[in-house]
């Protein structure tokens, strides 16, 4: 079994198992819980379309000068329930009212394991927000959008930068019904590491049937990861005590391609990034409430569009103040020396004895210290 590409710059984004027709491409976990393609050489016809589709060697073009916005439904109860300020509702409302498909990462089946999904109802939703901390199972999802596309039937796709090159370059040629939607994205940990975490929560807390990275019942600035169980109510750990949430933040547990993203500013072929809007107070004060603002990048005539169409109240942003408090849409992932020692060991260890280990708590007061001057920062008037 060969790999496609080098696994350094691989983001596992599938596109190249999707377009094998043989179906020899299977994504293979390594030892650190992240998926990555191989072929089976002795069945290979060496025919390249899995090449043809890696993103890897394809070049997409960024526009310059985007359009960029603060925005957020007129719809409470849309804001309520999404990560930041309900754009990718709206859009996708649109998209189901036009007849068509909307896609994106949801938590599925008893064991909430995230992975794309198509859905033509509103009443799967919601099924779709949410961020979700960790790398979805793409699965057979290009092949669900292009057989839509080929049906005249508009689709939004939602995904990371890398999954939204994926498609794209999956698909080999563009599509007027299909609106490409990125998130801004701090990297992905592996689904093993999820798993891990949902275990720890259900040894401590009985069997969760649901879990949230951005629960918002204590303001869009609390970040917690709550879970909601079996046997009634829900239990929520603010993010800065949670190890996982600390090692994601603290660059630990990404995807080894995410340190050198060669798919953010810009360069997916998005139509549309979305994003929270941190320090959305210094340009737009009346938003400062804690309930939740997105960052809205318009890259294509298409994207302006789609969000002309969407019920927000929004107002016109440089993309400045958007990557001043995120800049993860623009800046490259800054590499932990220890990463490499911590996935070697969290999966004997444990999440909480890996975190002690490599985050020791000398550290915790300086990274209390950042945590409460970026809050500061992200309200200020």
């Amino acid at each position: 079994m060969d790999r496609i590409t080098n696994k350094e710059l691989c983001t596992g984004c599938a596109a190249c198992g999707s377009a094998c027709s043989l179906g020899i491409i299977k994504l293979i976990p390594d030892s650190e819980g992240f998926a990555y393609p191989v072929v089976d050489n002795d069945t290979c016809t060496k025919c390249g379309a899995c090449e043809e589709a890696c993103p890897l060697n394809v070049t997409f073009i960024n526009k310059k000068n985007p359009k960029c916005y603060a925005a957020r439904s007129t719809q409470n109860e849309i804001v309520e329930s999404s990560s930041s300020g309900g754009v990718f509702s709206e859009l996708a409302i649109n998209t189901i009212a036009r007849g068509g498909v909307v896609v994106g990462a949801a938590y599925v089946g008893e064991k909430l394991t995230v992975r794309h999904i198509a859905i033509d109802n509103l009443n799967d939703l919601s099924l779709l927000r949410g961020s979700k901390y960790v790398q979805s199972d793409i699965g057979n999802v290009y092949k669900i959008v292009k057989r839509n596309l080929r049906e005249n039937r508009p689709v939004l796709f939602s995904g990371t930068p890398c999954q939204v090159a994926g498609l794209q370059s999956f698909l080999g040629k563009p599509y007027e019904l299909l609106l490409k939607v990125e998130v801004i994205c701090h990297g992905v940990p592996p689904p093993k590491l999820f798993d891990m975490l949902k275990d720890d929560l259900e040894r401590a807390h009985g069997q969760l049937i649901g879990i949230s990275f951005r629960d918002k019942s204590e303001g869009w600035g609390s970040r917690a990861i709550t879970g909601w169980y079996k046997k009634g109510g829900k239990i929520r750990e603010r993010g800065k005590y949670n190890a996982y949430f600390r090692a994601f933040i603290g660059h630990l547990t990404l995807r080894k391609s995410c340190e050198n993203c060669v798919f953010n500013d810009g360069k997916s072929g998005a139509d549309i990034t979305l994003g929270d809007f941190w320090g959305v107070g210094r340009v737009m004060s009346e938003f400062n409430d804690d309930k939740g603002v997105s960052a809205v990048i318009l890259h294509t005539t298409k994207g302006v569009e789609a969000f002309a169409e969407t019920k927000c109240i929004s107002k016109e942003v440089d993309l400045a103040d958007i990557t001043l408090c995120n800049p993860s849409y623009q800046a490259k992932r800054s590499a932990n020396l220890l990463r490499s020692a911590f996935m070697s060991q969290v999966y004997d260890i444990g999440i909480v004895a890996a975190v002690k280990k490599y985050m020791p708590q000398v550290r915790t007061s300086i990274i209390r210290r950042i945590y409460r001057r970026f809050k500061r920062l992200i309200f200020a008037k």
